[in-house]
């Protein structure tokens, strides 16, 4: 196994004391631009990356935020990680995604912050989590009143109002909707939005009745969806996210309907690469990948930086309507 490059290899090359060497590669104020530049390069040449753990041992920080996530299976949820990893590097701060298998990774007292995005577990399971975890923490899918914690989450509410606007203004108006489990916070409040809506607007229509459960993926939906359409009782599908609104597509396919035409679709999310995808173009709400992460990224790093900064408790991140052609409107 080759020696990992340290720093008194660095000073030895540069013939140079290991403090000028960790004054350089800190940016700090000792040591001239030129002796920076030059101590930087030589560490460049050489692979030198920092021990993380020695770091943490000094500063009794790791500079790594841990984040839980439910499944890597899913180009959405693949985009978001990719994106609040970027955001973070650019604050000098690393990410470090863990799946549910291996969660007993937080209580290893690595992280200085978590994210927790659709992480599969109780609500008592998680408000233990958080009570052990005195770090900052910062919820995606679910709003909880701690002083370590902000609840930074879609605002779902008013995407699905502006959805279903969408749906008045269709020709077709014999609606059914698509959601996942209950134990989802996103399709959950989605929903309980969708039936808000329906009591206010329609109250003569029980959408419980004429709801079905996709598991938020487009497998559970496609064989649930073909029948539906089979049997022609329905002629727009409302489903709270894109995978849902895929499986729709390909029953669609199978049994030669035409979206758009034939019946009516919107979904959530915006899926990255989805003009790829869906076609016809789907009517959706996009959640704004780069404006969830950065609020992400900003809220952990106000926190870690300046701990007196209180709880921000929840922001919502706002949507907007990215219009396709899979509505038929009047």
């Amino acid at each position: 196994m080759n020696k990992q490059t340290s720093l008194t290899d660095i000073a030895r090359v540069a013939n140079v004391s290991v403090a000028t060497v960790s004054y350089a590669l800190n940016n700090r104020p000792e040591v001239s631009e030129k002796t920076r530049q030059r101590i930087k390069e030589i560490a460049t040449q050489m692979n030198y990356h920092p021990n993380k753990a020695a770091q943490g041992l000094r500063t009794h920080q790791s500079r790594l935020i841990g984040m839980l996530i439910n499944t890597f299976n899913s180009i959405f949820n693949g985009e978001l990680v990719d994106d609040i990893r970027k955001t973070l590097d650019h604050y000098g701060y690393s990410l470090v995604v863990i799946g549910n298998s291996n969660a007993d990774l937080i209580d290893s007292q690595l992280f200085d912050a978590l994210i927790i995005f659709n992480y599969t577990t109780t609500k008592s399971n998680l408000t233990a989590l958080i009570e052990r975890t005195k770090i900052p923490i910062v919820l995606m899918a679910n709003e909880l009143d701690f002083s370590n914690v902000d609840n930074i989450v879609i605002d779902n509410q008013s995407a699905i109002a502006n959805l279903l606007k969408q749906y008045e203004k269709s020709k077709h108006k014999k609606i059914c909707f698509f959601r996942g489990s209950r134990n989802s916070y996103n399709s959950a409040k989605r929903f309980e939005s969708c039936q808000t809506y329906f009591k206010k607007y329609h109250p003569e229509y029980n959408i419980s009745k004429h709801t079905f459960n996709g598991q938020l993926g487009s497998a559970p939906t496609y064989p649930i969806a073909k029948k539906l359409l089979s049997e022609k009782k329905y002629n727009f599908f409302f489903c709270l996210n894109d995978m849902m609104a895929y499986g729709v597509y390909r029953a669609a396919s199978e049994l030669h309907l035409k979206v758009g035409i034939d019946f009516s679709i919107t979904g959530f999310d915006n899926a990255p690469k989805s003009g790829e995808i869906y076609l016809p173009k789907l009517t959706t709400a996009d959640s704004q990948l780069n404006t969830w992460s950065q609020e992400v990224a900003k809220s952990l790093v106000s926190r870690l930086e300046h701990p007196e900064t209180p709880a921000q408790k929840t922001i919502f991140v706002p949507t907007k309507i990215v219009h396709g052609d899979s509505v038929l409107y009047d």
